[in-house]
């Protein structure tokens, strides 16, 4: 790949994260950014979609990140116990 190729690669990829941390940002801000309500609407729109026939990919979780997670946990776990 050139590297005028890569640059508005990088240029489109920015401008998607952008784009989308905006309509996040803007959905919580409908919420007053109150967790318990944006998962509620969440939530809400996935099982329309469901009803609605549509289908949800479910991606694997990443093993890395999960084993950090899962060792974290575990010396989380470790800490309240003493």
């Amino acid at each position: 790949m050139t590297l005028l190729a890569r640059a508005w690669e990088m240029k489109m990829t920015d401008s998607i994260i952008h784009e989308v941390r905006a309509i996040r940002e803007q959905h919580a801000a409908s919420f007053g950014f109150d967790l318990d309500r944006i998962l509620a609407d969440l939530q809400a729109r996935q099982n329309k979609h469901a009803a609605e026939g549509r289908t949800f990919l479910l991606l694997p979780v990443h093993h890395r990140s999960l084993t950090w997670h899962c060792s974290g946990l575990a010396s989380l776990t470790a800490e309240f116990q003493r």
